[in-house]
């Protein structure tokens, strides 16, 4: 209860800027009028989305780009496959990331995983190819320029399409889920375990995976998948920060190694399964809207992090270049300078933790354990 009445506050932005907040507001429901698409369910939902944009417009100061990606881009149902929408549904924005998006298909299936939803973003390296392989992969499309706010629009409007009361796990193509005895217990044991203890948005810290060779070199050529090789993390170099809008973790590996360079200390935390309802928005990477909703929950889940493959380097170039990341790819400058100012620079240190299974997790801090007996 405190929470939402915390949530009120978030009101100020309107009575900090009315005549901005006014004009948004026009424009939102211009945008909402001149939206006629035929779309699964976000048709059907339109009017309860429209609602939630107009709380989030009084209650944010950067709705304005969300909200208009929202409506105007067009994504496109390339590959539908059938699916049993009781389970879990998976959603991945994914470019051109051949070798990451193998290894996360199975690392999901094993997961147990059944619904895969794609959004592709124009791939060109077979990416898009591998993904109308399978049976179990229903596919999107869209060409617009990636940016971050339209990462979130975009996912938002596909879970419109799939519609309220479904579960669902938003994932990116580097982020694999873990949790203790993951190896056995599946993601369908994993959803139960929540509905018996009421939590519908389930938080979870993501733990940058790194090797122990250089940054972005791969010199021994072996067979195995990446994951056998960016198997060491960070178990100690995390803090608890206080956020209006959600319970913030920060630092790890990133903050350690690059912190130097931009002052980066990124966001940690993540809610990637949550149970999809009526006023709930996608609205950031690393928290979700109606804000109440992100906190008084255990941290259970955590996101392994493959960031730093050898061909990710060319990525770091571009998304520099391009400045579509927050705060104009801030992050990704930092990588770059590290690498530019020593290219023999390894991310490991002598109390990096090495990940074999689910076991490890009890190394990390501030990481619950599920109690699977209870």
């Amino acid at each position: 209860m405190k929470y939402k009445i915390k949530e009120l506050l978030f009101y100020g932005y309107f009575f900090l800027h009315p005549i901005n907040k006014i004009k948004e507001l026009i424009y939102l429901r211009k945008c909402y009028l001149n939206n006629h698409e035929d779309f699964g369910n976000f048709s059907n939902n339109k009017k309860e989305q429209y609602s939630s944009f107009k709380k989030l417009v009084l209650k944010s100061n950067d709705a304005l780009s969300f909200f208009e990606s929202y409506y105007k881009d067009q994504i496109i149902l390339k590959k539908e496959s059938e699916m049993n929408r009781d389970q879990i549904i998976l959603i991945c924005l994914v470019k051109n990331d051949l070798e990451r998006i193998k290894e996360f298909y199975n690392h999901y299936m094993k997961l147990g995983v059944k619904n895969f939803v794609f959004i592709d973003n124009d791939s060109t390296d077979g990416t898009y190819e591998f993904l109308c392989e399978h049976s179990n992969v229903s596919v999107f499309q869209i060409s617009e320029q990636y940016s971050t706010v339209r990462r979130q629009a975009w996912i938002s409007k596909v879970m419109a399409y799939y519609g309220y009361n479904h579960w669902f796990l938003i994932v990116d193509s580097d982020e694999f889920l873990v949790y203790n005895d993951f190896e056995h217990k599946k993601i369908d044991a994993l959803i139960e375990k929540f509905k018996t203890l009421k939590i519908f948005r389930a938080k979870s810290l993501m733990i940058d995976m790194y090797s122990d060779e250089e940054l972005f070199s791969d010199t021994t050529h072996c067979e195995d998948p990446f994951y056998k090789k960016y198997c060491y993390f960070d178990s100690n170099t995390y803090s608890l920060k206080k956020h209006r809008r959600f319970e913030l973790i920060t630092g790890g590996m990133r903050k350690r190694v690059f912190g130097v360079y931009e002052n980066i200390d990124p966001f940690l935390v993540k809610y990637p399964i949550l149970y999809y309802q009526k006023g709930d928005l996608q609205y950031n990477s690393h928290f979700s809207f109606p804000f109440y909703k992100n906190f008084n929950t255990k941290l259970h889940l955590a996101l392994l992090h493959y960031k730093f493959l050898p061909q990710d380097l060319e990525k770091v170039k571009k998304r520099v270049k391009e400045k579509n990341y927050a705060l104009g790819s801030k992050e990704y400058v930092a990588y770059l300078k590290a690498y530019q100012e020593n290219s023999h620079l390894k991310l490991i240190t002598s109390d990096s933790k090495k990940f074999k299974n689910s076991s490890d997790l009890q190394n990390i801090e501030f990481l619950d354990m599920i109690d699977w007996k209870k």
